[in-house]
């Protein structure tokens, strides 16, 4: 069976008589995050763009991070 890819552009979004209050700004204004990357065009539309492997190295951590911070368990004394 074939892996499954997301695609790079998950939403394509067209605000009617674009952003009013983004005139002044240079387009296409573009914020990128860790995993996540969103690019706004003068007319209003918006893509957000992922990067799976980063998104996948962030949830890996967060996992490993939780497994190791828990105590380990202890078994009760038997009493002889």
């Amino acid at each position: 069976m074939a892996a499954y890819q997301s695609p790079k552009l998950l939403v394509g979004v067209r605000v009617p008589g674009g952003m009013p209050n983004m005139k002044k700004e240079k387009f296409p204004k573009i914020v990128k995050g860790n995993h996540l990357t969103v690019i706004t065009h003068k007319d209003g539309r918006v893509e957000l763009q992922w990067d799976d492997e980063a998104l996948l190295k962030e949830v890996r951590e967060a996992i490993a991070s939780v497994t190791k911070a828990s105590p380990a368990k202890r078994g009760r004394k038997k009493k002889t």
